[in-house]
């Protein structure tokens, strides 16, 4: 399980769907995240397999999911675009 500090999932599909505009795993995760704050509750905890369909720094390995924002094949040079991406990210 994987456990942040806050509850900003939502926010942060935000930014994993302006990275992915087409991977649908984002699509669910977001509806689903949806209708529970709709009840009050937390979205935070979630299994790392589940994180590995959607979150964009887990995925950065996989080039070919990030030739739209960048031409790096590194995956430490995609995860510092990544970042520096999300650091200005609206």
């Amino acid at each position: 399980m994987v456990f942040c500090a806050h509850e900003y999932t939502l926010a942060n599909l935000k930014f994993a769907k302006a990275v992915e505009p087409k991977n649908e795993a984002i699509d669910a995760k977001i509806e689903m995240c949806e209708a529970i704050r709709e009840k009050g509750q937390f979205t935070v905890g979630s299994k790392l397999g589940d994180e590995k369909l959607y979150n964009p720094f887990i995925r950065c390995a996989t080039v070919d999911h990030f030739k739209q924002i960048t031409d790096e094949t590194d995956p430490t040079r995609i995860f510092a675009k990544l970042r520096k991406f999300k650091d200005t990210f609206k």
